[in-house]
């Protein structure tokens, strides 16, 4: 019999073989579904969004990457946010 490895997050059943770590609880493999497609991490690769939810590599990136207003793109990397200054003159 193979050692319980503790209790998945989702269904409360004994873990007894491969499992995903995610958020700081153990997971089957095919309970830790994506939040946008329902989609199971079986590549193990788990996205945490700003919302608290589980979401796959492409969802993430839709969600919470900006996107350039120019060409619509996915902006990757260091963002910057510039201010116009602005001139008030007074007479």
């Amino acid at each position: 019999n193979a050692p319980e490895l503790g209790v998945c997050s989702a269904c409360q059943q004994p873990i007894y073989g491969p499992y995903l770590l995610a958020f700081n609880m153990k997971w089957h493999p095919d309970h830790l579904l994506c939040y946008t497609c329902h989609r199971p991490f079986l590549d193990g690769r788990v996205f945490e969004g700003m919302d608290g939810f589980a979401y796959c590599e492409e969802h993430w990136r839709e969600k919470f990457l900006p996107v350039c207003p120019t060409c619509e793109k996915i902006i990757e990397g260091p963002t910057y946010v510039l201010f116009a200054a602005t001139t008030n003159r007074y007479k």
